[in-house]
């Protein structure tokens, strides 16, 4: 089944690197990935590399590299503190690039892709959408999902709430109004699924 969501770093991928490399770093198919650039209007830019900086070199000992995209300090100090997929997503770089700089540099990971769960991030799951919490927790969409389901966690708050045998047995016989009242629906959710049923109003 497709994915509807793009996420905002997903999103700014775009473009930045080839669809073959974001379909990589997202785990999408690489047709979706043209697709979604397109509708957007967004061109294929492929970014040349730029060196590392001596400042950036300076940090971990190693000579400056000519032929290489510059690395921020910034980008240097997430290396290793999540999963290589997640910092190339995060960063908009290559999944390979983060590989070679953290093995260069001699960066563990210290943050491997089956990483502990700490207590708050449970206590997070199903309190928002699954894409919101994997953004939060900087945790991939598959990864949170798994775990919500594991835990046999459900939706606190979900997108859609299934009805209930109980609450549908409301429709008809009480007016829309009084329906939405009993069961904490909207006025139109309601009105809509009384006539996805085909049920009438039969309540005075």
């Amino acid at each position: 089944m497709p994915r509807e969501f793009w996420s905002t770093w997903e999103i700014k991928l775009l473009g930045a690197l080839h669809d073959e490399e974001v379909a990589r770093v997202t785990g999408r198919d690489q047709s979706a990935v043209r697709a979604k650039r397109v509708k957007l209007g967004v061109p294929l830019l492929e970014p040349k590399h730029r060196p590392w900086t001596p400042e950036e070199d300076k940090l971990v000992g190693k000579p400056v590299h000519s032929t290489r995209r510059d690395w921020t300090i910034q980008e240097l100090r997430v290396l290793g503190t999540a999963p290589d997929r997640e910092i190339a997503g995060r960063l908009g770089r290559s999944i390979a690039s983060v590989q070679l700089k953290r093995s260069h540099d001699g960066v563990a990971m210290l943050n491997p892709a089956h990483r502990r769960w700490t207590e708050r991030e449970i206590a997070l799951l199903g309190t928002l959408p699954d894409q919101e919490v994997a953004r939060r927790l900087g945790r991939t969409l598959r990864t949170v999902a798994a775990k919500r389901k594991e835990m046999g966690v459900p939706y606190r708050n979900p997108r859609y709430r299934p009805w209930r045998a109980k609450e549908v047995r409301l429709l008809g016989k009480k007016s829309d109004d009084e329906a939405a009242r009993l069961t904490g629906r909207t006025l139109s959710a309601v009105l809509n699924k009384r006539k996805a049923l085909g049920i009438p109003i039969t309540s005075p």
